[in-house]
């Protein structure tokens, strides 16, 4: 049987075409309603309101603060374990002071850089506080960051930290939601479930990425900072001190 209104088939027995609710030709009375009407997916039909579903790309920017505060507690704990190793190695306590006295920001420093960029890096693209609140870190087209982009990352955020910490409050108005090392690193924190790629759902008015003068300039002097910092706490121990093992060799001979 054919409906005499859209011509659907298949319609025997039936009281009411299942397309359109016309009532068929010879159908028994029925007390019931007709059947709504299947809509097609692409219905053009009056009144028919398609809303376009917007996946959720960002979170609020204070999640990634909580996430933040909790690396940066995992890091000190490393830290607090790496150190309590080597004092357990030194046998002298007087060396042992100094050798933490001067390698204590080194150490804290190839930790901060080592943590981040190997997390962000790895398949899970997080670290584990940012994993915890559900958060990963991206390129532009939502793909993982190779290690050296995630290095750089980590290390431009000495960038937002000198100037009291704006570098990172950037990403309170910037519409990518990206602090300063992530502009200069063209990276992106968004939800872990973001579509990919996820270039579609991004402002295309605001640039993602700086300019190569900038990451030039910038990475002079991250490279300089770290120097600064670094290089005199290791010549300190270049004297007379003795080395690490120097006390235990000296009792079993």
């Amino acid at each position: 049987m054919y409906c005499p209104s859209c011509g659907s088939a298949g319609l025997e027995n039936a009281a009411f075409c299942v397309q359109c609710g016309t009532r068929l030709p010879g159908a028994g009375s029925s007390s019931g309603p007709p059947p709504i009407p299947a809509t097609p997916l692409h219905s053009t039909a009056p009144g028919t309101v398609w809303v376009e579903v917007v996946p959720k790309v960002y979170r609020n920017p204070f999640v990634r603060l909580r996430a933040f505060v909790a690396d940066f507690l995992v890091v000190i704990l490393m830290f607090a374990m790496l150190n309590f190793f080597l004092m357990g190695l030194a046998q002298d306590s007087a060396y042992a002071m100094r050798l933490f006295r001067n390698l204590v920001l080194p150490e804290f420093i190839v930790l901060f850089l080592g943590y981040f960029s190997l997390m962000e890096a790895s398949p899970l693209q997080a670290s584990l506080g940012k994993w915890a609140v559900k958060l990963r870190v991206v390129d532009a087209n939502g793909d993982r960051l190779g290690f050296l982009r995630s290095l750089w990352r980590t290390a431009a955020k000495i960038v937002c930290i000198l100037p009291l910490g704006m570098g990172f409050l950037r990403m309170l108005w910037d519409r990518n939601q990206q602090g300063l090392h992530d502009f200069l690193a063209g990276s992106l924190v968004v939800d872990k479930n973001a579509p990919t790629p996820i270039t579609p759902y991004l402002d295309a008015s605001v640039k993602r990425q700086a300019p190569g003068w900038l990451t030039g300039v910038t990475a002079a002097l991250v490279i300089g900072a770290f120097v600064y910092w670094i290089v005199p706490n290791l010549d300190n121990l270049r004297d007379d001190d003795p080395p690490l093992y120097a006390k235990s060799v000296e009792l079993k001979s």
